[in-house]
């Protein structure tokens, strides 16, 4: 479903590039019947998924062209399906980039990835646990993507694998924070792997990435943070976390706490703001340094982390 809303237009200057899919089910259910419906749905959907990923793998045997084509395609089916049946609506702010491209963007949730893949078709710079999760992990190295470790030794070869798919003239997505935030702010671009741009010549666009809950649902910063990165211990230490941004994640809850209050909502929106033009540079610094103040430059906090106007809020509701 389509929801125009003209006060978004009009904030943001892109009155003529304003994009919605609006489209998710179990709407209008009562929230647990809408938990459970929306856990069935998005489960079987990457059940089933996972089993043509195994048949189409299995055809390798007589065509493997063939067969890593249809394991893609499945993969993209799935990854496409499932924002919509976790409840998320999308709203496209801007014009996305013309294909060949380098997107970089924020990192708030993991809920980010599987949104960005699901409107964009590039290979991916994920965390290693990514493709190795049980069942999802197949779907998504049906994907390509490019996983690495925060370790230095990783980096020449996810390097090397950036540059390599630039080279091709194959899109590219990252988020050079390198790890989730809780929504307050965009945080430094770290310029190691947009070195892959700088080598490769190649301009590197950006896009910001924020949630936003229905009037009268609790905030975006309650229901869709869930953090912080595992990868810094939580309680007995908060690694490099800041204090004041350690507070923001708020209390501490389990993943499965956590999406079962996220699938309650009748639905809540992502939203994508693209930058209108790309940033080109010869250091990396320099050109993460710029990334990162033009993607602030577009960047809303989520609402829920202090006091804010009724225009953070979505302006019509769904369905």
């Amino acid at each position: 479903m389509a929801v125009v809303r003209s006060e978004e237009c009009h904030h943001t200057g892109f009155a003529e590039s304003v994009e919605y899919r609006w489209s998710v089910p179990f709407i209008t259910l009562p929230a647990p019947v809408r938990v459970v419906a929306r856990l069935v749905c998005a489960l079987g959907w990457s059940f089933g998924a996972y089993f043509l990923s195994l048949f189409a793998s299995a055809m390798g045997v007589f065509s493997p062209t063939l067969s890593k084509r249809w394991v893609e395609a499945i993969s993209r089916r799935w990854v496409s399906a499932v924002p919509a049946m976790l409840g998320m609506c999308m709203t496209i702010i801007g014009r996305r980039p013309e294909k060949p491209y380098f997107l970089v963007f924020n990192h708030i949730s993991w809920l980010d990835v599987p949104a960005i893949n699901a409107l964009c078709e590039a290979r991916t710079v994920v965390m290693a646990p990514v493709v190795t999760m049980p069942i999802a992990g197949r779907l998504w190295r049906g994907l390509n993507p490019i996983p690495t470790r925060r370790i230095a030794e990783d980096t020449p070869l996810c390097l090397s694998e950036m540059m390599a798919t630039l080279r091709r003239g194959e899109n590219l997505l990252m988020a050079p924070e390198g790890n989730i935030s809780p929504g307050r702010e965009v945080r430094r671009f770290r310029p190691r792997l947009l070195e892959a741009a700088t080598r490769c010549d190649v301009p590197v666009h950006y896009v910001s990435i924020t949630y936003r809950t229905p009037k009268g649902s609790p905030p975006a910063a309650d229901r869709v943070l869930f953090g912080p990165d595992p990868d810094f211990p939580w309680p007995d230490g908060k690694g490099n976390i800041p204090e004041a941004e350690f507070e923001g994640w708020g209390k501490q809850r389990s993943f499965l706490s956590h999406i079962v209050r996220l699938l309650s909502l009748p639905y809540f929106e992502i939203v994508f703001r693209f930058g209108s033009e790309p940033i080109h540079g010869t250091n990396p610094v320099q050109l993460a340094n710029a990334l990162q103040q033009a993607t602030t430059d577009l960047f809303v906090p989520l609402a829920g982390h202090s006091p804010k106007s009724d225009s953070d809020g979505l302006a019509t509701h769904a369905g």
